[in-house]
């Protein structure tokens, strides 16, 4: 029931760096215009704005101080005035067509006071150390199958028993920072790589699809500058 003097506020989803320009972009207009949601693209001078602003939310004016920073390369969502029922429809549309955004949020009481690029920080931030945490477990159960019966003899054998204590200290520690992650990532990878005698590469992976006789595709990827008789196992950051 809404009060006499209540207002309900549309719900509308805020696009950054997702224009209707690119695939991604076209297929999520697509879903919002079948569900009646409103896209609003946020340019890169908006960005000093509210949430609230941004969102349409009654008390809220523009900011009479012109956005001065650089902007970002960060493709960013934010789902505005969504009831809960809303939230999980369009999140099954975009799943179910393939649509995957990494940074978003949702319009909540806490963040809409926030300027839209100090919200892009924030989850960028929240993302990117995820990703350290699940980089640097991965590392550490490989590091882990490394035997000292096999390795204990290597100069870098203590050094690397030392990292990797640390490591593990570090993943069960209370929310570990960017900075502690990487770090640990950094210490345990160098003696790592020095006892197994592996090299990491990093670059653009080619990826060539080549069609079979009964209709299937086979996939090989490789890494320009790599060696061709080396086997390789392939990372990929799709943030």
């Amino acid at each position: 029931i809404i009060g006499e003097n209540e207002t309900i506020t549309a719900p509308r989803v805020l696009l950054y760096n997702l224009s209707a320009d690119i695939s991604m972009g076209v297929r999520l207009r697509k879903i919002l215009e079948e569900q009646g949601i409103e896209a609003v693209d946020v340019s890169t001078s908006q960005l000093g704005e509210t949430l609230g602003y941004l969102a349409g939310m009654d008390g809220y004016e523009a900011n009479p101080n012109p956005y001065t920073g650089s902007g970002s390369n960060t493709e960013f969502m934010v789902m505005a005035n969504f009831s809960e029922a809303q939230l999980d429809r369009f999140l099954d549309a975009m799943t179910q067509n393939g649509i995957r955004i990494d940074h978003k949020a949702v319009t909540t009481a806490y963040n809409v006071d926030y300027e839209f690029h100090q919200l892009i920080d924030d989850i960028k931030e929240e993302h990117e150390t995820f990703q350290a945490l699940i980089t640097l477990n991965q590392l550490v159960k490989d590091a882990e199958k490394l035997t000292e019966e096999q390795y204990g003899q290597e100069a870098r054998w203590e050094q690397f028993q030392e990292a990797l204590a640390a490591a593990n200290q570090v993943l069960t520690s209370e929310e570990p920072t960017l900075e502690e992650l990487q770090k640990a990532d950094a210490d345990l990878r160098g003696p790592y790589l020095a006892l197994t005698k592996m090299t990491e590469l990093s670059g653009n992976a080619v990826i060539t699809l080549t069609p079979q006789e009964d209709g299937t595709y086979t996939l090989e990827a490789s890494l320009p500058g790599a060696d061709k008789d080396s086997k390789l196992t392939y990372q990929w950051n799709s943030g």
